[in-house]
């Protein structure tokens, strides 16, 4: 009897809407022509679908692009993915978290919830602050859910405790990561309570509550790698790293 084959994961950064899906092409990503439905695309923020609440002809069109590809997408949610759109979608449990069904094999992993995808746990953590509030219009082009409610974060830190994974996504990073990482403009990024909250994350790692190993997240556009503690802080934006 053939061995069931392990599950392959992906991550990659913030594809907002159709803006930075190219590195989605099988023209640039051969690999996924090898890929099964099994397999995990998982992006760390600003998917940008559904941007529309009730879909329009661009979310419905693009949906439908990433329901063709051979593996499964799912998603943690940035500051720029439209909230009160993607709650409109079925609940469901996926490899043990619970997801938004936004097509059949697309979907959005809630805040704190722990995915078990072949021997590992991945905590997703979405939300991140937006810099450009002032441009932007409330419930059309910005939530003010973006940054976690109290109940999310209490929910992100007892699955640390309870599930202790080994990998963290999310849109954002711990405030010293970032000022660790983009020094060249970490001064002049307002401090955000998402950054201030994954402190407190950071924090229960570093006591050893947990065997975290990598942390991937998006949010900077850029693609960058830093160990700091004995964990490797993976931003990712254009590359897409498989996490063996």
């Amino acid at each position: 009897m053939e061995a069931k084959r392990t599950p392959r994961l992906f991550i990659t950064g913030d594809t907002h809407r159709d803006i930075d899906i190219d590195k989605l092409s099988t023209k640039k990503w051969k690999e996924q022509k090898t890929l099964t439905r099994d397999d995990i695309l998982l992006v760390a923020g600003d998917f940008g679908l559904p941007w529309t609440l009730g879909e329009d002809a661009t979310d419905r069109h693009l949906l439908a692009w990433y329901e063709e590809k051979p593996f499964t997408t799912i998603f943690v949610d940035g500051n720029h993915d439209n909230e009160d759109a993607i709650r409109t979608y079925p609940e469901i449990t996926y490899l043990g978290a619970k997801c938004h069904q936004i097509r059949e094999n697309v979907l959005h992993v809630e805040r704190g919830e722990v995915l078990h995808i072949g021997g590992h746990k991945v905590l997703c953590m979405g939300g991140a602050m937006s810099v450009d509030i002032e441009r932007r219009t409330p419930h059309i082009s910005w939530w003010r859910d973006e940054e976690g409610s109290f109940l999310e974060w209490a929910h992100c830190q007892q699955s640390l405790l309870t599930e202790k994974p080994d990998i963290i996504v999310s849109h954002d990073a711990p405030e010293s990561v970032v000022e660790a990482m983009f020094p060249e403009y970490a001064w002049i990024a307002p401090t955000s309570s998402t950054q201030k909250n994954f402190e407190i994350i950071l924090r229960e790692i570093k006591d050893g509550a947990t065997p975290v190993k990598d942390w991937y997240f998006g949010h900077h556009h850029k693609d960058r790698m830093m160990e700091l503690d004995g964990i490797r802080f993976h931003e990712v934006y254009q590359q897409i790293e498989e996490v063996i």
